[in-house]
């Protein structure tokens, strides 16, 4: 039993296109360097009760991979410009200990990998301030960690043309149909 797991032990195995052994981690997983390409990863996990292996059969994988650009987000003060990709925030210089709200725009799958798909995560860090100024003790400049989910991809209804009909035959707006 290793530790206070479930299973007895798990093992990740790492094989490049041409079947050639490339890395391999257990328990204490930390990071392999993959090259551009093609690569086969194993999982491996040991317990006697076939149930729980069963169970186990379509677990995610988690996998880091560093984009080859930096995703610019865009910024604004208020939910409502954030909301309507309006006006985009200026900077705005804080005294220590003050506090300011800001609001990321929430769509910007124009900027997002091509083979990005629904349910990816994305994590990044948002750094602000001036390198100078705002440099943490271990000399990196101040951030905030962010994440942002993939969504599906956005699919054009045909069908809808901003009107819709009652009941009673009348066109009513998309305002009218809202409340």
């Amino acid at each position: 039993m290793l530790y206070d797991s479930m299973v007895d032990s798990v093992a990740l195995m790492v094989y490049d296109s041409k079947k050639r052994f490339f890395g391999y981690r257990d328990t204490f997983c930390k990071p392999i360097k993959l090259e551009k390409g093609d690569f086969v990863a194993l999982f491996q996990i040991c317990h006697e009760d076939v149930d729980i292996l069963e169970k186990c059969r379509h677990m995610p994988i988690m996998l880091d991979v560093t984009l080859a650009k930096p995703i610019a987000v865009d910024f604004h003060l208020n939910a409502n410009a954030a909301l309507l990709q309006s006006t985009k925030m200026k900077p705005v210089q804080l005294q220590k200990g003050e506090r300011a709200a800001i609001f990321c725009t929430s769509s910007f799958e124009d900027k997002l990998p091509k083979d990005s798909a629904p349910g990816h995560i994305l994590l990044g860090t948002i750094k602000y301030g001036k390198k100078a100024e705002t440099l943490t003790e271990d000399g990196t400049l101040g951030g905030q960690v962010m994440a942002y989910v993939t969504p599906k991809k956005n699919q054009k209804d045909s069908s809808f043309s901003g009107k819709e009909t009652s009941s009673s035959g009348e066109k009513k707006s998309q305002a009218e149909q809202v409340c």
